[in-house]
């Protein structure tokens, strides 16, 4: 059985809507929500960045108090640094002593 152009030409454009259905319902749509979550996202992070680009504009010295922050905390380890725990097991129970005798009198 020949088919005529006509019928040639539906039955290519009914493959090529196939196809375009499956590229579609396999590759597009599941991307599209991660492209409306990625949306999102950024959206939310432009209003972060404004809301901290008002606190810079009307406070801005925050910002080289905050740098010197940075600046002292990367020279200066923490107090408690080459602390023992043994010792600190024991500050805490003469501390806790100390509350309990002071609650008793």
């Amino acid at each position: 059985m020949k088919l005529s152009k006509r019928e040639c030409f539906l039955i290519n454009l009914l493959l090529l809507m196939l196809i375009w259905a499956a590229v579609f319902r396999l590759v597009i749509a599941p991307n599209y929500g991660s492209l409306t979550y990625t949306r999102q996202v950024t959206d939310e992070l432009r209003e972060e960045k404004a809301q901290m680009d008002l606190y810079l504009d009307y406070y801005p010295e925050l910002e080289i108090q905050l740098k010197e922050l940075e600046g002292k905390e990367s020279r200066e380890p923490f107090f408690y640094h080459d602390l023992d725990d043994v010792f600190i097991d024991r500050w805490l129970q003469s501390v806790a002593e100390g509350q309990r005798q002071r609650s008793c009198v």
